[in-house]
């Protein structure tokens, strides 16, 4: 009988919960609905949606509230930008659904499936690309073997599916570069191309691409890659940004069938990226007709001076066509090797003053450079500056040289470059002179090459808090204003900047880096600025 009371009593106290907890979200659900994001209207909260997640709609903003999936989940243009950090096939297909009709932004991070997932992800490709009508930008990495197994789907559609509106085209072999039928990237389905990045990737060497403004190409083993490359960009006019990195050499190896693609004309190009052997690197330069205005970056990844003699003379070239602008501007720096970085040596020559990260003209890199450092700012600095002497106005003359790390350029390369007029700055700026050897010698040989003082105005030495290491840099300012007096007439401008204490320097970190704003900072921010006597 008292078994038979506690069952009813449970039963009861049972549906009193329940009730209770019907009742609780009634008024959960009511007093959201007041809540001041609730009266927002469908069209502005969409529009806050799109902002909040450029990518699919995530999880959380799916499942905040019933009306905000409603809502996520009837908008096809929240679904129409798809980009997976892994594979996810049943996400990638239903956002596809989802999106509707509207054209289509993929970017899959990483094709993580396993051995055994081949085949599923062929399937989700197949209906991936019956969708290729819409797709604007693509961008897909993944493994060798993965990578073959979305170029073979890609190709197998291009007979019935093209891409007519495909603007934006990556593809990526992480690791080992593939061994690619080059026809398998069906470049020739896809006419409004605009942007084309290839990792490991060889690109087909016969497609026209008279849309193409962006250009990367990296890794690629084929024998002819570099010849590929060439023919392809025969067809690409509007040409603006191109990038080469790490491909066999030109001359190499080229079957005896494959036509030379002969000179190939940039006239849009506006900046060129090589990464390569120096060899290399020349090589391409005498492929290509570029603007003289075009930005050029050289990055050596193979160090040898004897292979640097073609390339310093296609530079040379390029510095003194008709219409390259004045450099305004040189920057040195030396990067000292840690346990995971190489040594690099990077000098840069800039258009404009104050320099900006966008203007510069020419920029060279090397890895370990070893004891060549000296030789290769000389060779490198007369051959971009040297025929900016050509126009006839103040032969050399620089706005700007700064010095930021240089210490295996010793006093005598400075001296024969001042002497001969290659450099001839106005300011001189030296950011790490009390550990720079190379900024000792440079304010050394300065003194001591009077005729450099017709163009010189300010000197700007930045030195550590403290004595160490700053007396000789100290001693060497002070002879060079009393040569520049004793020779002008008058004083030369000498600043000493000192470093800001460890706090400071750590929440300046960015604006110190960023040289182009160091003279602002020196007059406006820096203490402790002091003007030689």
């Amino acid at each position: 009988m008292e078994a038979s009371a506690a069952t009813v009593r449970r039963a009861a106290i049972d549906a009193r919960l329940a009730a209770l907890q019907a009742e609780m979200l009634e008024l959960k659900i009511e007093r959201n609905t007041l809540s001041p994001i609730s009266r927002l209207s469908t069209e502005l909260l969409v529009d806050i949606f799109s902002h909040l997640a450029p990518a699919l709609p995530a999880d959380a903003l799916v499942h905040v509230c019933r009306r905000w999936h409603e809502l996520c989940m009837g908008v096809a243009s929240l679904w129409a930008c798809i980009h997976l950090k892994h594979w996810a096939p049943d996400r990638l297909l239903g956002a596809l659904e989802l999106s509707g009709t509207r054209p289509v932004e993929i970017c899959i991070a990483s094709l993580n499936w396993g051995d055994d997932g081949a085949e599923d992800a062929a399937d989700v490709f197949g209906t991936l690309f019956l969708q290729s009508g819409r797709i604007v930008s693509l961008e897909i990495t993944g493994r060798s073997a993965q990578m073959d197994e979305v170029m073979s789907e890609m190709w197998s559609r291009v007979e019935k599916e093209e891409f007519p509106v495909l603007e934006s085209l990556t593809l990526q072999v992480r690791g080992e570069s593939g061994t690619f039928n080059p026809e398998f990237v069906p470049l020739t389905a896809m006419p409004r191309l605009a942007s084309l990045t290839l990792v490991g990737v060889p690109p087909n060497p016969d497609a026209v691409l008279p849309e193409l403004t962006t250009f990367s190409v990296r890794n690629l083993d084929t024998d002819w890659g570099m010849a590929h490359v060439l023919r392809l960009l025969r067809g690409s006019p509007k040409l603006q940004f191109l990038t080469i990195e790490n491909l066999p050499e030109l001359q190499a190896f080229i079957p005896p069938f494959f036509k030379s693609p002969g000179i190939i004309r940039f006239p849009a190009l506006e900046r060129l990226d090589l990464r390569h052997s120096p060899q290399g690197m020349s090589e391409l330069m005498r492929s290509m007709e570029i603007p003289p205005t075009a930005q050029v970056v050289f990055v050596a990844q193979a160090y040898s001076i004897p292979g640097f003699a073609n390339l310093l003379e296609d530079v040379k070239q390029h510095t003194s066509a008709k219409g390259a602008p004045r450099a305004a501007c040189v920057s040195i720096d030396y990067h000292p090797s840690t346990r995971t970085v190489l040594d690099k040596l990077v000098v840069q020559t800039y258009t404009s003053n104050p320099p900006r990260k966008t203007t510069n003209h020419v920029s060279f890199l090397v890895t370990e450079p070893d004891a060549d450092q000296r030789r290769l700012v000389d060779v490198f600095l007369r051959a971009t500056l040297a025929p900016a002497q050509l126009d006839g106005s103040e032969p050399g003359t620089l706005e700007n040289l700064l010095v930021q790390y240089a210490p295996g350029v010793d006093k005598d390369t400075w001296a024969g470059l001042l002497k001969d007029g290659i450099l001839r700055p106005k300011q001189v700026w030296l950011m790490n002179a009390a550990s720079d050897r190379g900024a000792l010698a440079l304010l050394e040989a300065l003194a001591e090459t009077p005729h450099s003082f017709d163009s010189l105005e300010t000197v700007q030495v930045r030195l550590p808090r403290g004595t160490a290491g700053s007396a000789p840099v100290r001693a060497a300012l002070a002879r060079l204003a009393k040569e520049f007096k004793d020779a002008q007439g008058e004083k030369l401008v000498c600043v000493e900047v000192l470093r800001p204490k460890p706090r400071v320097e750590e929440e300046q970190r960015e604006e110190i880096d960023e040289w182009a704003e160091v003279s602002e900072l020196a007059r406006v921010e820096w203490k402790n600025v002091r003007a030689a006597k």
